[in-house]
């Protein structure tokens, strides 16, 4: 990514179409319980859901690296190391169905390496979905994932998509063009 479009990603607020990640996803490690690993992947897997089923003709990201305040002021300490593209298609294997169409870039500032990941506002394939519940783990209810939802950004919160949301969603789909990121 140049710096350019890096730069004005940091001026911008988070949105429907940018998140900011203070540390990059972590999808456990080797011997970790499966339960947990799945639900580390499950919050990966409802980021890009949500994005990839926003409706909107522009490219979504994902900065990984920063962490923006609500008085617009940031953290930015970057990334020690990249993530590995494959390592994050592997990471929704099983969670979501069809695959959402995005790529791992990377960008550096000042000397200072960061992450994006780059969701494509591609209407070839979509919308996307869950396919398998996964748990919160957190003493809530609210699974992280249900199994058969539509998720969407709901401005910066990734969300079950209402009624009139999905109307949006699938409208937007069936016009079936696909756009570059």
């Amino acid at each position: 990514m140049n710096s350019e479009t890096f730069r004005h990603l940091l001026e911008c607020c988070e949105s429907d179409v940018l998140d900011f990640k203070l540390v990059p996803y972590d999808f456990g490690v080797s011997g970790e319980d499966a339960k947990i690993k799945e639900r580390k992947r499950a919050k990966f897997a409802k980021d890009i859901l949500a994005f990839a089923n926003i409706w909107r003709d522009e490219p979504r990201y994902i900065v990984i690296g920063v962490k923006k305040f609500p008085d617009g002021s940031i953290s930015a300490p970057g990334v020690s190391q990249h993530l590995d593209g494959v390592l994050l298609v592997h990471a929704l294997e099983g969670l979501v169905h069809p695959c959402p169409r995005f790529h791992y870039d990377q960008a550096e500032l000042n000397g200072i390496q960061y992450g994006v990941i780059v969701i494509s506002a591609d209407r070839s394939i979509g919308p996307f979905f869950a396919n398998k519940d996964v748990g919160g783990g957190d003493g809530s209810d609210k699974p992280l994932l249900r199994k058969h939802a539509l998720y969407c950004r709901r401005d910066s919160s990734n969300e079950e998509a209402s009624p009139g949301e999905q109307a949006a969603i699938w409208q937007w789909f069936q016009q079936g063009q696909s756009l570059p990121a």
